[in-house]
């Protein structure tokens, strides 16, 4: 009997960038996390459960303020 293995592809990771060297940004495809940037470098942040983030005033706030592309 012969066997073989095969790789399997690591998921890729959206490309984050961030806008300006410093400060808080939303995340491009996460509404329920952010990015906190320090010289150019994003760290990725993550809201506690049953919010998102308000780019509009830079914190995670409550669900029923969130748009409806992100309910």
């Amino acid at each position: 009997m012969k066997t073989t293995t095969s790789a399997v592809k690591p998921t890729r990771k959206p490309n984050l960038r961030c806008p300006e060297p410093y400060g808080i940004f939303e995340h491009p495809t996460d509404c329920h996390s952010f990015m906190h940037c320090a010289h150019n470098i994003p760290y990725v942040m993550r809201c506690p459960p049953t919010t998102f983030f308000n780019d509009e005033i830079k914190v995670c706030d409550h669900m029923w303020n969130a748009p409806n592309t992100c309910k």
